[in-house]
């Protein structure tokens, strides 16, 4: 069990990351890239995501990213109990 007492940071001091701070982080990040690839124009206006092999890949690589990241702090929080 987590005590909030231990997770109470004061504004001044030195940042510390926690398990809230990380995954307000992944979440934060993974809504960035859902939003952008879900906001991009395709045909008429632009070139299809499938033919756009650059932004593909970019979101592609993201998404694993975070994906290996939020598996890894699961992994950290359950080994800390």
């Amino acid at each position: 069990m987590v005590s909030l007492q231990e997770d109470k940071q004061l504004p001044d001091t030195p940042f510390e990351p926690n398990l809230v701070n990380s995954v307000c982080f992944l979440v934060n990040w993974i809504v960035q890239l859902t939003t952008f690839g879900v906001n991009y124009i395709g045909h008429p206006f632009n070139t299809s995501l499938q033919d756009n092999k650059g932004l593909a890949v970019c979101l592609r690589c993201g998404f694993s990213q975070r994906h290996c990241q939020a598996i890894y702090v699961v992994a950290a929080s359950c080994a800390q109990r």
